[in-house]
């Protein structure tokens, strides 16, 4: 690890002649990045954005206390980026035939799963308990659940209650 007494000294001698001491800063900096971001393509692109900023940069404070404030930044970004770049790959779809799907074909699925379907009516007398046939019958008529509640004479947490049991017993 490169010490704070020696990037800053490598930034004071820096500063006294830039053209002649980049060098030894710049590698200072490189060590520091490298120890700190565990990333060499990290750490050099670090590097660079340093070097961009050096030839304007006027430090009051420690040169090696920004430069942690910049290491903290730059591996906060790159933590960000890649796990905005992290994508979770969809698995394969098979068709009956055991063939993966095409773009088109799963598109096609989902369309004619959305597409309302005047032909099916939902059989209600399939249902036996009486209470869920009447709330499937004000749910499918497009009360919503407070509303269904409320005219069966019961609180809407226990129509939850009641319909996530159902749920819960049909699975």
């Amino acid at each position: 690890m490169v010490s704070a007494r020696l990037l800053d000294r490598a930034y004071e001698t820096y500063r006294a002649d830039p053209a002649a001491e980049l060098d030894p800063l710049l590698q200072a900096v490189l060590r520091k990045a490298q120890a700190v971001l565990q990333d060499d393509d990290q750490a050099q692109s670090f590097v660079i954005d340093i070097w961009d900023v050096l030839p304007s940069l006027v430090i009051e404070r420690s040169f090696e206390s920004w430069l942690n404030i910049r290491l903290r930044w730059h591996r906060s970004k790159a933590i960000a980026a890649a796990n905005r770049s992290r994508e979770e790959q969809a698995p394969m779809l098979h068709g009956e035939d055991d063939e993966p799907l095409t773009e088109g074909d799963v598109l096609d699925i989902l369309a004619h799963r959305a597409a309302p379907r005047p032909d099916h009516e939902p059989d209600l007398d399939a249902i036996e308990d009486p209470f869920l046939r009447d709330v499937a019958a004000l749910l499918l008529e497009g009360h919503t659940q407070a509303e269904t509640a409320q005219q069966l004479g019961i609180n809407p947490s226990t129509l939850r209650k009641r319909l996530q049991r159902f749920r819960n017993s049909a699975a």
